[in-house]
């Protein structure tokens, strides 16, 4: 499966080419006055709106991603996975909410991308919310599938339960 994942500004010109998943990181009014562009490969398009903070430094009127967002954002890709072509993730800069969601479903779906590849390309992503993605999809894939064994996954979620440098709390 083909994964994108753009800042706010790409997101507008983007046109897929195959049925594609969106999830879109913005807040209501942004996604209201930046749509994107029409196209009959729009699989489905999705919408969350969080902030990029990690618990312990959140501010008044922040939206920290909690695990409520975590299983309603896995599972709705789930419903979807098995007729996608491509994941279009996108948020305000794409360097931090969108690729810890990409890199999260890409993980726990298998989408195909070799993961520590993208945790290196995108080293600035937002590693609570990925860890929580990690989580969500963890109980996910257990909730569809008894026999489930995604290795990658334990490991992942191992790691980063783990306190680790880039763990700023």
């Amino acid at each position: 499966m083909d994964i994108h994942i753009s800042p706010l500004d790409g997101a507008i010109s983007f046109v897929p080419s195959k049925p594609t998943y969106v999830i879109g990181i913005v807040r209501p009014d942004e996604a209201k006055s930046f749509p994107l562009v029409e196209s009959s490969h729009w699989l489905q398009k999705t919408s969350y709106d969080f902030s990029d903070v990690w618990p312990g430094i959140a501010h008044i009127g922040d939206v920290l991603f909690n695990e409520i967002m975590a299983e309603r954002l896995v599972a709705e890709f789930g419903q979807y996975r098995d007729q996608c072509g491509a994941l279009f993730a996108y948020c305000a800069r794409g360097k931090n909410r969108s690729p810890a969601v990409a890199i999260g479903l890409n993980t726990t779906f298998e989408l195909g991308h070799d993961t520590a590849s993208l945790r290196a390309e995108y080293s600035e992503a937002n590693w609570y919310v990925y860890y929580n993605v990690l989580l969500a999809g963890k109980k996910y894939r257990l909730s569809k599938d008894s026999g489930f064994r995604n290795d990658l996954l334990d490991r992942e979620i191992e790691m980063f339960s783990s306190p680790n440098s880039w763990w700023p709390i």
